[in-house]
């Protein structure tokens, strides 16, 4: 089971808890967020390669939340 505890102890946990002791003391790292905005890029770019265009996720959810 994937507990919080047992994610941080992993490599990618571990660069998340350092990104978020930064934020906390109000430390910005430019090129963390640099590499940050490029990571994101890439994976919308992967997600619309695999589902064949935009996703209008926001206006799904609105649709949902309205009507239940």
């Amino acid at each position: 089971m994937d507990t919080p505890t047992s994610h941080l102890q992993t490599e990618s946990g571990r660069k998340l808890q350092e990104t978020l002791d930064r934020v906390a003391r109000g430390i910005r790292d430019p090129e963390a967020a640099r590499q940050a905005r490029e990571w994101m890029e890439r994976e919308r770019d992967e997600m619309r390669k695999r589902l064949g265009g935009p996703v209008e996720v926001v206006v799904d959810l609105v649709r949902e939340l309205r009507d239940s």
